[in-house]
């Protein structure tokens, strides 16, 4: 499982030391919450960050990644953009 960052949209989560991370996959988005210091943010104030994600399989325009947390609509393997990985 090759590790990669995948971009996200970050937002105040419930509790002072975690982010709610919101992504977006092929299909629709899911939300979950992650510790504050699991996270990359772009700037504070933009709501943007990055999340570091297992790549388990990558195709064409998707990859398969396994997430840090498991989602609230889905399981932890997601398929998402290719685009919005990196390393």
């Amino acid at each position: 499982m090759d590790p990669m960052w995948l971009s996200c949209d970050i937002s105040r989560g419930m509790f002072p030391h975690e982010k709610a991370v919101c992504i977006k996959t092929t299909s629709r988005m899911v939300s979950f919450f992650l510790p504050t210091e699991q996270i990359r943010l772009e700037t504070p104030e933009n709501g943007r960050g990055e999340i570091q994600v297992g790549v388990l399989d990558v195709y064409e325009q998707t990859a398969v990644v396994y997430l840090p947390e498991k989602t609230i609509e889905e399981g932890r393997m997601v398929k998402v953009p290719k685009a919005h990985l990196r390393k």
